[in-house]
C-alpha cells in the first residue's frame, strides 16, 4: 500500500477530512512507517482546520515527510511544516500573507459580548501561527511579525531553503 498522501486545491473542512481520513487508515496499518504528503498546486484554507489536522498529526507519533512539486499557499504552507523532513522540486513555490479574518465569520456577532472573545481567538490563533512557523523554520518572531502586518512572503526552492522551510531541499537523488 502506497504511505502518500496527495494535498491538492483548497485545505477547507472537507478535504482535510479526506486527508485525515486517508492518514488514519494508514496509521492504523502501521504507525511507524513514514507518511509522505505530496503537495501540489494547494491553495491554502482554513487555518484552525489545518491545525486540527496538525495536532493529530504530531499526536500520532508517525513520521512525516513532506514533498512540495508544484506551488502551496498560505495554511497549506503550514501544514507543510509539519514534515521532519521536508522537500520541494526545483520549480517549487511557497506563498505566506499577512494573517486576514474572514469578513463573514464577524457578520453574525453579537458585538456587546462576543466581539471580545471572538477577537481574543484571532489573536491566540495568530500567536499560535507565529510560533508553529518560528518553531520550524530560521525566520525569526520579528521577521514573521512583519510579515504578518506589511506584506506576502514568496519563497522559491533557495529561498525556502535558506530560511529553513525545506529541510532536505535536494530531491534530485530520491527522485530518480
Amino acid at each position: 500500500m502506497s504511505r502518500i498522501i496527495n494535498v491538492n486545491g483548497e485545505l477547507d473542512v472537507y478535504s482535510l477530512g479526506l486527508i485525515e481520513k486517508r492518514f488514519d487508515r494508514l496509521v492504523s496499518y502501521d504507525s511507524e512507517k513514514r507518511i509522505t504528503f505530496l503537495f501540489r498546486n494547494c491553495l491554502g484554507g482554513d487555518v484552525n482546520a489545518v491545525f486540527r489536522f496538525i495536532d493529530k498529526i504530531i499526536a500520532s507519533g508517525v513520521p512525516v515527510r513532506t514533498r512540495n512539486i508544484g506551488k502551496i499557499y498560505s495554511a497549506a504552507v503550514i501544514l507543510f511544516l509539519v514534515g521532519q523532513k521536508r522537500e520541494g522540486s526545483s520549480s517549487c513555490e511557497f506563498k505566506l500573507h499577512p494573517f486576514k479574518v474572514n469578513p463573514e465569520e464577524v457578520s453574525f456577532l453579537n458585538l456587546e459580548g462576543d466581539f471580545d472573545s471572538w477577537l481574543g481567538n484571532v489573536r491566540k490563533l495568530r500567536s499560535r501561527v507565529t510560533r508553529f512557523i518560528v518553531d520550524r523554520t530560521r525566520l525569526s518572531v520579528s521577521e514573521v511579525f512583519h510579515f504578518f502586518s506589511s506584506h506576502k512572503f514568496h519563497f522559491d526552492m533557495k529561498s525556502a531553503e535558506k530560511f529553513g522551510i525545506l529541510k532536505n531541499p535536494d530531491m534530485s537523488k530520491s527522485e530518480k
